[in-house]
């Protein structure tokens, strides 16, 4: 095996790529494919400018499609309106031409700084023939080579369709319950390739995957770059789109307008008349067992213990930790025990656990009641679990977050996200969850306040409905 995860010796060499209209997906396409095949595992370089963010959508979700894992390449993500790109040219070691309008600026300013032009006619082997062959990567290609060959022996093509996971739990729940129509239109069995236990807990449940295989973030990458189209291999991370992508597929897609749910239907290709439907999850007996000892083992009562989840991937506990220090306090004022979900203690005086996902969904169901900012985790241990009474509580985005756009990208790979907080979003993430939730779970929806004060009076009103609960 080598000895790192990380070849950090590939020059330092730096590409830069212009694209100017999202039209250009699959030249994008070509650039980014060609350099992530040479660049894997590399410190290599690519830029990837594009005109404005109104391009985001169609070029960059479809062309990189939120696909890696393993930060195996170097993308950076710029805006041209954000950057001095004639300014940025004469710091890169090659400039890729594309079909720029202000393409022969780019190129006269690359051949008055002596920087190599790469013409995008050549093949993606010959645009990065001088990323140099690196001893480690060669290394670690070879190291999974031979296992991937013995596992596509193992579970063959003509027997498995083949899907890479990494997305958030909310997105991977549409998928977990559309898996029932799915299996109608494909008769090949399904093997997912995952990168987290969560999603491995989470997708051991359904019956209609037939094997879930962790592996490596490297491998998820390797698998991606070297062997999706050899080996036919899905990655259910594209279809991690906006809303304006969505909106296209309003006519042909059932419950369109419920965001995930209508990509993952539309990104799996069943028929638009067909309806979302969940079935019933089976917990694990183990799981069950595991949840009632740790509950027990904490001296906890049924009815009178709060699972608080205070952090997920779109909202995180340090931009609202004041709230859940009140909240907390006021729980505990009115005789309620609070058990947060992390691996170590976040709020004073206040118990947690961190259990894999089918245990915490039976320890959620032991609790019976939940609060919980919006991420994916919870819904996944709400939805699956069919048998206990749930009060589950969101608390979500401010009135003020959802004014405008809130956008991040993480540089040191290919993982770009977006989410736009519109009023609308609030009405449709409303409905998603009525499709989600089986009928034992009583949903309902929450915002933060603007300041100190709207907390205060948020805490109150959700302290309240859950001693009103608590009498029913």
């Amino acid at each position: 095996m080598p000895t790192n995860t990380s070849a950090q010796t590939g020059g330092g060499l730096k590409y830069l790529f212009l694209s100017h209209s999202p039209k250009e997906t699959e030249l994008i396409g070509k650039v980014v494919n060609g350099f992530m095949r040479k660049a894997f595992l590399t410190d290599a370089t690519l830029y990837l400018v594009l005109h404005d963010r109104s391009s985001v959508e169609d070029a960059v979700f479809r062309a990189i499609n939120y696909t890696l894992r393993g930060h195996s390449c170097r993308i950076q993500i710029l805006f041209e309106k954000d950057v001095p790109v004639t300014q940025l040219i004469p710091q890169v070691d090659f400039y890729i031409a594309g079909n720029n309008p202000d393409e022969w600026l780019y190129m006269q300013t690359a051949l008055s700084n002596n920087v190599p032009i790469i013409g995008t006619v050549e093949t993606e082997d010959e645009m990065f023939a001088d990323i140099p062959q690196i001893e480690q990567v060669e290394q670690w290609k070879n190291f999974i080579q031979p296992q991937v060959v013995e596992l596509f022996k193992t579970y063959p093509p003509s027997e498995y369709e083949y899907f890479l996971f990494h997305l958030g739990l909310g997105e991977s729940l549409c998928f977990f319950y559309w898996l029932k129509e799915y299996r109608k239109i494909s008769k090949k069995k399904i093997l997912l390739f995952c990168v987290s236990d969560s999603h491995i807990s989470l997708m051991n449940l359904s019956p209609y995957i037939d094997m879930t295989i962790k592996v490596p973030p490297v491998v998820f990458d390797y698998l991606y770059i070297f062997c999706s189209k050899d080996y036919g291999i899905k990655n259910f991370c594209e279809l991690y789109n906006t809303e304006r992508s969505l909106r296209g597929r309003i006519a042909r897609v059932a419950y369109a307008e419920v965001h995930a749910i209508g990509v993952a239907q539309d990104y799996l290709r069943i028929p638009p008349h067909i309806k979302f439907s969940r079935y019933d999850v089976q917990l694990p007996d183990q799981s069950i067992a595991n949840a009632q000892k740790i509950f027990n083992g904490m001296g906890l009562v049924r009815g009178r213990t709060i699972f608080m989840v205070t952090e997920g991937i779109s909202q995180f506990l340090h931009h609202h930790k004041d709230f859940w220090v009140k909240l907390v306090r006021r729980l505990r004022e009115k005789n309620f025990e609070v058990v947060t979900n992390s691996p170590t203690p976040i709020i004073p005086d206040c118990k947690n656990v961190f259990l894999p996902l089918a245990d915490s969904s039976a320890f959620v169901g032991l609790c019976g009641k939940i609060i919980s900012t919006t991420t994916g985790f919870t819904e996944a241990i709400c939805s699956v679990n069919v048998k206990d009474k749930i009060q589950l509580k969101t608390v979500t985005y401010s009135q003020n977050d959802t004014k405008g756009i809130s956008f991040g990208v993480v540089t040191d790979n290919l993982r770009y996200y977006g989410r736009r907080l519109f009023e609308d979003q609030m009405y449709q993430f409303s409905e998603y969850m009525k499709l989600m939730m089986p009928p034992n779970v009583n949903y309902s929806m929450e915002r933060f306040g603007n300041n100190p004060e709207e907390d205060d009076a948020v805490i109150e009103k959700i302290v309240a409905e859950i001693l009103e609960n608590t009498k029913s």
